[in-house]
């Protein structure tokens, strides 16, 4: 809400209650006014305006009621002849706070004003509504109906856009991706399913042991929280769509299982259900069958040269990723730092100018003045006039080079070797006996700009063994699982980079590739198990 810290922000109503309750999420207390309709008949919706100043209460007589949340006050209500023919089982209001909407059991979905609830216009959805949600970024609003079916419906158009069925049990919660493309539903079945909106395809199917009660999408879109029955606590999984690429058309007569807290317990694994039972069972021998191997492969990277961490940069724990202090778009400037390099582009290039006709000897003196006769004196002026030329050009030269600072770039490109290079060789122990860590070059690194980033990257060609060095400095950044967004963005421009290098060179740098593959693929592994696996369990 645009001012939620100024009144209370939450509405509730509770099951055969004739009451609703403000609530200040602030301060995790309620509010100061209690809601009540005018015929006092029990409270089955509510919702907030996007500007937060209003709430709109839904009863179950089909009625719709506008209050002041400041005051607490009745605004407007619905008149008797608009109002739905059953009770009101979802309400939603759009983003400019215009309009209003609701969905009742008598399978109607009404448009309001929202100023004085004046009725707009009506549409049918065929059937008893049990929820609205509403992408308040778009029109689209979603539908969960009595016949298990999920209807969206265009607000502009005011058709029926979508029509996804598939669940077996009534429908306890929708919710909408940021960008409404997907819309996740979750039922009494047991089950998620995830719907792409524009291909009308099914994208995701998961099941559970404990059946979901609610689910939510955070602002990124890369994490859902879920709610299950019989389970104190809130579930979040990472949007593994949102991390790989989404097939569309695939099919599955089977939902996904997922594994699930035991019910009472302290945050202990079980498995989604007991039909997974089985596919554990097999895929611990097939752990076990290649046991063996696993270990040659794990034990294989480790031969390779690895940059030491420096002391105190352990982990607080071996499965915690950590990120760097930078600011988000430093990693995101790397990452597209081709586009960003071609959008800066110039578009026409500079026109060279004109050559001066001649150069003006001048005359001695305080005063700085020219001498044109001499100028136009033949031959003998011409070769004075590019004597003149050289001698300022050289001036001029001189001056520039004395005033001008020298850049990191101008010190790099002179340098015998980068900086980065340097702390390479030194950390390799190739120079002068020195030595370092990996803590010192990435402390290097995060001084540098995406620009210069890309330049200390690029010098690396010309110094021998320059490759292999940062490759093993790769290997170790991933190890140490610290300044996780900054180690990828940079590995991935070394790669842009350095591609063709790499492949050709393959026999020579196989052990730090495998070093950093090995690395990356443990990291990726442990972070999908913490995320599909660990539970943050809220106590109640």
């Amino acid at each position: 809400m645009v001012r939620e810290r100024d009144w209370p922000n939450a509405l509730s109503c509770h099951v055969n209650s004739s009451a609703a309750y403000t609530w200040d999420t602030t301060t995790k207390a309620l509010g100061a006014h209690v809601l009540r309709v005018q015929d006092d008949s029990i409270i089955t919706a509510v919702a907030i305006s996007a500007c937060g100043s209003f709430g709109f209460l839904g009863t179950a007589r089909g009625a719709v009621e506008k209050f002041n949340l400041q005051s607490g006050h009745r605004r407007a209500a619905t008149a008797a002849a608009d109002a739905h023919s059953g009770s009101v089982r979802g309400l939603a209001t759009e983003a400019l706070a215009q309009l209003l909407f609701s969905a009742g059991h008598d399978g109607e979905l009404r448009v309001w004003r929202a100023r004085d609830l004046a009725a707009e216009w009506t549409l049918s959805l065929e059937a008893p509504v049990t929820l609205l949600r509403h992408q308040r970024d778009t029109v689209l609003l979603a539908a969960a109906c009595d016949d298990l079916q999920v209807r969206v419906v265009d607000a502009v158009t005011r058709v029926l856009v979508r029509r996804f069925n598939g669940h077996r049990n009534t429908i306890t919660d929708l919710a909408w991706t940021p960008d409404a493309r997907w819309l996740v539903s979750c039922s009494l079945d047991g089950t998620m399913r995830i719907v792409d909106l524009p291909s009308a395809q099914l994208i995701g199917w998961y099941s559970f042991a404990f059946a979901p009660t609610s689910v939510a999408v955070s602002p990124g879109g890369e994490y859902f929280a879920t709610t299950h029955a019989d389970v104190r606590a809130v579930c979040v999984w990472a949007n593994r769509h949102v991390f790989s690429s989404v097939h569309f058309g695939a099919g599955s007569e089977k939902p996904m299982p997922l594994p699930m807290p035991a019910a009472g317990s302290g945050g202990s694994l079980v498995e989604a259900s007991a039909e997974t039972g089985e596919e554990d069972e097999e895929e611990d021998e097939e752990e076990e069958e290649g046991g063996e191997e696993a270990e040659g492969q794990d034990d294989a990277p480790a031969e390779a040269p690895l940059l030491p961490i420096g002391p105190g940069d352990e982990q607080v724990h071996a499965l915690l990723f950590t990120l760097s202090t930078l600011p988000a778009a430093h990693s995101k400037q790397i990452l597209h730092l081709d586009a960003i390099k071609e959008r800066n582009k110039v578009a026409r290039p500079p026109k060279a100018s004109e050559p001066a006709p001649f150069f003006l000897p001048t005359v001695a003196g305080v005063k700085r003045t020219f001498d044109a006769a001499a100028g136009a004196g033949g031959a003998a002026g011409a070769a004075a006039n590019a004597a003149g030329a050289a001698n300022a050009v050289d001036v001029v030269d001189d001056v520039q080079a004395s005033m001008q600072p020298r850049s990191r770039f101008r010190t790099s490109l002179h340098a015998e070797h980068s900086m980065l290079a340097r702390l390479l060789l030194e950390a390799e122990g190739g120079d002068e006996g020195k030595t370092t860590d990996a803590s010192a070059i990435l402390a290097h690194v995060q001084t540098l700009s995406p620009p210069a980033l890309d330049l200390e990257l690029r010098s690396l060609s010309a110094v021998a063994e320059g490759l292999r060095l940062m490759l093993c400095f790769f290997a170790a950044q991933l190890r140490s699982r610290r300044d996780v967004e900054l180690t990828q963005a940079c590995l991935a421009l070394f790669i842009k980079i350095h591609a063709d290098a790499l492949v050709a060179m393959a026999d020579e740098l196989r052990a730090p590739l495998e070093a950093v593959h090995a690395a990356h693929a443990n990291g990726w592994s442990d972070l999908q198990r913490v995320m599909h696996s660990a539970c943050e369990l809220t106590r109640t």
